[in-house]
């Protein structure tokens, strides 16, 4: 009766054994307890939260919890899609020997998530910082790599300094790299803005800025034949298992006279991706493709920030000054032009 059961926890209280352990799927299942008087049980069982009529989806997959002031609190995440999974707290009593999580309004035990609740704890800013200008000498905690990171791969000192490592023949798609760094995003809708410089010593040496995911797009500074160009590419994983079969196309490309750029990828409210680079008198300029941005495996889509080779041959470096987030541009309806 409840199926993909995962992640137990094992608690005790009062004299009773509790499992608590999601149920359902991802994104559309529940919050299963079971108890019983010995760990061996045997144990009842009893769905405790679910969606109902809210459009927290699927709330599970989480810990119970309790404050100091003798308070209980349950955390979970939803799947929202492209945003990855979102965490929830809600507040949480016992009844009868039973957990009821979030609101209970009915009276059947079986509680929804509160679309608000005073916190358990005084007002606190619980916000990540995204905004970075790398002063070193380490990376701030909002960052993540795709791999195990090594230390030949960068420098963070007023700046960040990604080096161009050779990598495995066919395999310098984005998806596949392990040195990309990547970013969980913090709101609804953002505009990624950074400067990149680009040191080359090789043809086809590149450093920008993705939206990383099932379905994703880039836009770098790269060394072509002719010189410098901007490059805006389009990805696609085509097999979404954990590793993935991933196509990546070059959908534009213009010239470009210097070896810095101030590359923009705004992510609008849904995961539509637009992408433009400041001219010099600080106007900006977008390419008129615009991009879904999809989730990744077990995340949303990511911010990244790269510097690659198309080969497996080792080269130069790209250079990030600083990286910043604020609100995008939103598509009008009528004219598909862009508006603050």
């Amino acid at each position: 009766r409840h199926p993909t059961m995962e992640g137990p926890k094992l608690y005790k209280r009062d004299g009773w054994y509790y499992i608590f352990a999601p149920a359902g799927g991802v994104g559309t299942g529940w919050q299963t307890v079971l108890r019983a008087r010995s760990p061996l049980g045997p144990y009842e069982d009893r769905i405790v939260l679910h969606q109902g009529d809210t459009p927290v989806n699927g709330p599970h997959q989480g810990a119970w919890v309790d404050t100091p002031d003798g308070r209980d609190w349950f955390y979970h995440f939803q799947d929202a899609g492209v945003y990855g999974r979102v965490l929830h707290l809600q507040p949480m009593v016992w009844r009868d020997g039973w957990p009821v999580i979030g609101e209970d309004r009915d009276g059947t035990g079986v509680g929804r998530p509160v679309a608000r609740w005073p916190l358990p704890l005084p007002p606190v800013d619980f916000s990540l910082a995204a905004d970075d200008r790398f002063p070193g000498p380490a990376l701030g905690p909002q960052w993540q790599w795709q791999a195990n990171p090594r230390a030949e791969w960068y420098q963070v000192d007023h700046g960040l300094t990604l080096n161009i490592l050779p990598c495995r023949r066919g395999e310098s798609l984005l998806w596949y790299l392990p040195n990309v760094l990547t970013q969980m995003p913090q709101d609804w809708r953002f505009t990624l803005e950074t400067q990149a410089r680009l040191e080359a010593r090789e043809e086809g040496d590149e450093v920008g800025a993705a939206i990383l995911g099932h379905q994703y797009c880039a836009l770098a500074l790269r060394r072509g034949p002719a010189g410098n160009e901007l490059v805006l590419y389009a990805g696609q994983v085509t097999r979404q298992s954990a590793r993935g079969r991933a196509e990546e196309t070059a959908v534009a490309r213009l010239p470009w006279p210097e070896d810095r750029a101030t590359l923009r990828l705004h992510f609008h409210r849904g995961g539509t991706v637009t992408c433009g680079y400041l001219l010099p008198d600080g106007g900006e300029r977008f390419f008129s493709r615009s991009f879904p941005a999809a989730q990744s495996t077990w995340s949303g889509a990511k911010p990244a920030l790269f510097a690659r080779n198309d080969g497996n041959r080792p080269g130069g470096r790209g250079h990030f000054a600083y990286v910043s987030f604020s609100h995008p541009m939103e598509q009008t309806e009528n004219t598909g032009g862009m508006t603050p």
